[in-house]
């Protein structure tokens, strides 16, 4: 499964450059409520900006539109340039519920080889 940002807008609309050679930024990390991913532009961002995402979801053999609203929780300066936590405001909740089951899905299939590696 991947969660790609292919356009982020700050709170007036303005596009946010996401100058990373490339047309889309992945979210590695997310869960209930949060999303985390790293942008590598000189954007100045800080807690409490609102910012609205575009992008889309590939779940198994199918591509959805991902739209969100986010808040950003915390900026953190990295090498490869900042890395936004922010909390999820608006999002498609079926499309949410979808991405964490078939997450907890991996996770338990994971779980289930270590477990038979181990001989438990």
């Amino acid at each position: 499964m991947t969660l790609v940002i292919t356009s982020l807008r700050n709170a007036v609309g303005l596009n946010i450059p996401l100058s990373n050679g490339n047309e889309a930024i992945e979210i590695p990390e997310y869960d209930h409520n949060t999303i985390t991913f790293t942008i590598p532009t000189d954007v100045n961002f800080r807690t409490g900006h609102v910012l609205a995402i575009e992008g889309y979801v590939k779940l198994n053999n199918e591509t959805k539109p991902l739209e969100a609203t986010v808040e950003v929780q915390s900026v953190t300066k990295t090498s490869e340039g900042q890395l936004i936590k922010a909390h999820l405001r608006q999002h498609d909740k079926k499309l949410w519920a979808d991405i964490l089951q078939l997450q907890e899905q991996a996770q338990d299939r994971v779980d289930k080889l270590l477990s038979a590696i181990k001989g438990e």
